[in-house]
């Protein structure tokens, strides 16, 4: 199994005035899916809560709500949970059996009990 992910952004929470700065990105809610190339529509979903570290935002790097993307939310998020160590930590607590449970499961196939004789 060759498992990858993605990432999407769910919602944005932002403090709307911390000195001196507007609209800083605060709280994220993100989502990570994890799933096998071989099999990618067959995945294992998590949902991720992340607060930023606004404490030492610095002039220079400072980027307000209306000009960020979401591709740089979600790596602020995931930097904040200890960036790929976090969802190898995921996907070793539970994602990878979860997937391949889904996959073996996936090889059968559905037989209905209500055509078998009952005796």
């Amino acid at each position: 199994m060759n498992i990858d992910y993605a990432m999407s952004l769910q919602n944005v929470w932002a403090i709307d005035n911390q000195d001196p700065h507007q609209d800083v990105v605060k709280k994220v809610s993100w989502v990570v899916e994890f799933f096998d190339t071989n099999n990618p529509d067959i995945k294992s979903t998590g949902g991720v809560e992340s607060y930023l570290d606004t404490d030492s935002i610095s002039a220079d790097t400072f980027t307000p709500y209306e000009n960020v993307t979401q591709t740089q939310i979600l790596q602020w998020a995931l930097d904040a949970e200890g960036g790929t160590a976090f969802l190898d930590q995921l996907l070793e607590g539970g994602h990878a059996a979860n997937l391949e449970k889904q996959i073996q499961d996936a090889s059968y196939t559905y037989k209905d009990v209500a055509l078998l004789p009952e005796a």
